[in-house]
């Protein structure tokens, strides 16, 4: 027979707690790391594509158009630096598949993935602007020109500007978070749970 102002809920016993649910973070770092990837493998690859066949592209053309100016043709740094970032890509995957299973070094893949983003979307601008400068002075000097007529600068200049935004705003973003912000227990370095 239970007695009159007992409480109805005793203290359960530290055996009986639940586990504490650990940080949902990494899974979001991690799902969003292995997105753009994906994005920067696939697009990445399709433009490598794209400017590997250029010439081929611009011959089928030539037959409407006359002659193609060689100021189309993209130069080997831009397919250099095309071909680096495409397969970095691959390493903010890894990073994001690392930190995605709360593995340890899913922080550093993060951090060394961003450094160089961030020095490869620089030179990637700079030598993107350089190669639209160009194309952009040939067109004024040919302005009568098929070929002058059928470029799109403004789009060129938004893709690159999207380009930038992506290539370069994620990997500051990653760089506050892992390294900035680190010692804050919602961006992992001051949390208790084990990244495994």
């Amino acid at each position: 027979m239970s007695q009159l102002g007992s409480d109805p809920n005793p203290p359960m016993s530290s055996e009986f707690q639940l586990p504490v649910e650990p940080p949902a973070w990494p899974k979001v770092v991690g799902i969003i790391s292995i997105v753009f990837s994906s994005f920067g493998v696939v697009c990445g690859g399709c433009g490598l594509v794209f400017l590997g066949f250029m010439r081929q592209f611009l011959k089928m053309a030539e037959q409407q158009m006359g002659p193609a100016p060689s100021v189309l043709i993209p130069g080997p740094a831009l397919m250099a630096v095309g071909l680096v970032g495409w397969a970095w890509a691959f390493m903010l995957l890894g990073a994001g598949i690392a930190t995605l299973r709360r593995r340890p070094n899913g922080r550093t893949l993060h951090l060394i993935y961003a450094i160089v983003a961030i020095l490869l979307g620089i030179v990637s601008t700079a030598i993107n602007l350089k190669y639209q400068g160009v194309v952009h002075q040939w067109m004024v000097d040919n302005s009568t020109s098929p070929w002058a007529k059928n470029q799109n600068p403004i789009g060129q200049y938004a893709g690159m500007c999207f380009g930038i935004v992506i290539g370069i705003g994620y990997p500051l973003f990653l760089l506050a978070w892992f390294g900035i912000m680190r010692k804050r227990p919602e961006a992992g370095a001051g949390s208790q749970e084990p990244l495994v």
